[in-house]
């Protein structure tokens, strides 16, 4: 029963690992693409400035 109750534990205590990692993941994409988004926005603001100088 102990060996049972050991196993059961190893395996909640990997699943939990599981989803952190997962969760951690999915927060590093979403980190990425709001940079992205960001860089894409500053790029297209300057890009307006600068063609609205020489026009």
């Amino acid at each position: 029963m102990i060996l049972v109750k050991e196993a059961v534990k190893t395996l909640a205590i990997i699943v939990v690992e599981s989803h952190i990692k997962e969760d951690a993941q999915l927060a590093h994409l979403n980190v990425k693409e709001a940079a992205q988004e960001l860089v894409g926005a500053v790029a297209d603001k300057l890009v307006r400035e600068l063609v609205g100088e020489h026009v």
